[in-house]
């Protein structure tokens, strides 16, 4: 933070600017609308998720917000590729890092099989990471030993099967009913 900015808006003794703490740690995802082989996620479903990710950053994370973007890649071959995506972000305090961290790993590590990705963009702190599962973790998940197993199970249960439950979405998921 810039140090006259710091110095107008925060109270170091306090720890808190305009009286409330400063949360500076920054989580966003960003969900795709087209799967990995570029057919186009049913819009209805891709809101779902945009639904169940932002109850997750707010419950877990104390709040969120999301916007519409467009994201640009290209792919192996150097095409270039445009599609929509949804932004969801949250703010995070530094005591709550290391917790808060690791459910964004699992959180990002489903929403990668969920939408049927290579990998999920996410950013922390001004990081983009790309998460993306092994093989033998999407094509087994629950004969897969991997840290975010117990997390993925917890965020799946509570926040992404009642919001597709809420868009009367159906639960075919192939990862959903895996685990």
């Amino acid at each position: 933070m810039n140090e006259i900015i710091k110095d107008i808006f925060y109270d170091k003794r306090n720890n808190v600017r305009n009286g409330l703490k400063i949360s500076q740690h920054r989580f966003a995802v960003w969900l795709p609308s087209n799967k990995q082989d570029t057919t186009p996620i049913d819009k209805v479903r891709h809101l779902a998720y945009k639904d169940g990710v932002m109850r997750f950053l707010i419950t877990e994370l104390g709040g969120a917000t999301n916007y519409n973007a467009e994201g640009y890649y290209s792919d192996d071959a150097k095409i270039i590729h445009r599609e929509d995506v949804i932004v969801c972000e949250s703010y995070v305090e530094i005591k709550m890092l290391k917790t808060q961290a690791t459910l964004f790993r699992a959180l990002c590590n489903l929403l990668c099989m969920e939408l049927d990705q290579k990998s999920i963009a996410g950013v922390v702190d001004g990081e983009m990471i790309f998460f993306a599962p092994t093989l033998a973790y999407r094509t087994n998940p629950h004969k897969t030993w991997h840290p975010d197993t117990k997390n993925i199970i917890r965020i799946r249960d509570s926040y992404i099967i009642p919001a597709l439950k809420k868009s009367k979405l159906s639960l075919d998921s192939k990862y959903l009913i895996n685990f």
